[in-house]
């Protein structure tokens, strides 16, 4: 990472270059090629170099020979004055596997979906799905993609994970086909920093995801949904803490078999989400929330449907549930929304059962717009006056 310079030393003055100008970034890039030369490594291109204006940095991915060590290399890097850190380039993954599907579960049936959207459909919130490639010719996607961008070297492709993930968030509702999406009215921001990988799997790394979440910042989404799992990271752990102080609610799925849920996850500030226990899930006590997340009704890349089990899905599902907060309360702050959807035994149900606690979508929901959007038991009479 080099330091870049403020973009406005003064507020009556404009600075027309800006961080991607020419001239600033081959100064950086003259910066990086030197560090790259006195440490015997190799600078990659072109895909090196890539502004990371939240955090006064750009980025620049260079090659360790393969016989030194990254560490030993990082380490020296670290105290060199032209640098601001080093790190390595991490691996990340999708928490979303395919199981033999069980009995049908809707998920709509559990949150009452229909009810909900009676009162929110997420109008024009933004949120920006942080996952591999979306088929945005899928007949439940069309016209669902507010902006596409691809952050990876691969080719561009529609994927299964990416797919499914977008639909959950976003697919059409009452079209006559396939499944409705949590905020059908919200503006998805499809930003592809994974890709699918060996046996299917779902693939990212550290600077993908980074370049990604820069692009979620500069384009005003109000959620990040990080359906992946990786090590701690600090590139990505600085660009979130970054969006949470703009009051950008960022959802992760907690990793069943990771320490605290795994990263992103565990990150401070983070709305970390489980697969919901009444499918037989054990339970994962360090999750804020838990969510449906087996057999998940969702759109397949191709244009058919499937069904999908794992927490990824269920982070989704949460982050379409915000989505229906902020639209009837743009100001909502993610420790606001943090304590809604699991804190102080409000707009949870089984209040004695072991965290994360199952959300109640109706209790959330209505306590956000001030009255009932479902069958309201009478115990809700506090929660709506508490959020008024």
């Amino acid at each position: 990472m080099v330091r870049m310079p403020p973009a406005h030393f003064r507020p009556d003055v404009s600075y027309g270059e800006g961080y991607r100008a020419p001239s600033a970034h081959e100064a950086r890039r003259r910066i990086a090629a030197d560090i790259a030369r006195s440490y015997n490594l190799q600078l990659q291109s072109p895909e090196s170099g890539w502004p990371m204006p939240a955090l006064g940095v750009e980025c620049f991915v260079m090659r360790v020979p393969a016989e030194r060590s990254v560490n030993t290399v990082i380490a020296a890097i670290d105290q060199d004055p032209r640098a601001a850190w080093a790190q390595p380039v991490q691996s990340f993954r999708g928490l979303g596997y395919n199981d033999p599907l069980f009995p049908l579960q809707p998920t709509a049936r559990q949150w009452h979906l229909q009810e909900l959207h009676s009162a929110s459909t997420g109008r024009s919130v933004r949120i920006a799905e942080l996952d591999s490639g979306v088929d945005r010719n899928h007949p439940d996607l069309v016209g669902q993609i507010a902006a596409f961008e691809d952050f990876t070297d691969r080719p561009e492709r529609a994927e299964a994970h990416g797919t499914a993930i977008a639909g959950i968030l976003v697919a059409r509702a009452n079209n006559g086909v396939g499944i409705a999406g949590i905020a059908p009215r919200a503006r998805l921001l499809a930003l592809r920093a994974c890709w699918r990988g060996e046996r299917d799997a779902t693939e990212c790394n550290s600077f993908t995801l980074a370049k990604a979440m820069q692009s979620a910042i500069d384009r005003g989404a109000q959620i990040v949904n990080l359906s992946v799992g990786g090590p701690a990271d600090r590139l990505l752990r600085e660009l979130i803490d970054r969006a949470l102080a703009r009051g950008i609610v960022v959802v992760a799925a907690a990793d069943p078999a990771a320490e605290l849920g795994g990263f992103p996850a565990s990150h401070r500030g983070v709305v970390s989400v489980a697969m919901d226990t009444d499918g037989g899930a054990p339970p994962l006590t360090v999750a804020t929330v838990a969510a449906p997340g087996h057999d998940v009704p969702a759109t397949g890349a191709g244009g058919g449907w499937t069904f999908v089990t794992g927490s990824s899905f269920a982070a989704a599902e949460v982050s379409g549930l915000i989505a229906l907060l902020l639209e009837q309360n743009p100001d909502l702050r993610p420790e606001q929304i943090q304590i809604l959807l699991g804190g102080e035994q409000r707009g949870v149900r089984d209040a004695g059962a072991p965290a994360p606690k199952s959300i109640d979508a109706c209790r959330v929901l209505s306590a956000v717009a001030g009255a009932c959007v479902c069958a309201c038991p009478r115990a809700l009479t506090s929660d709506v006056s508490a959020q008024r």
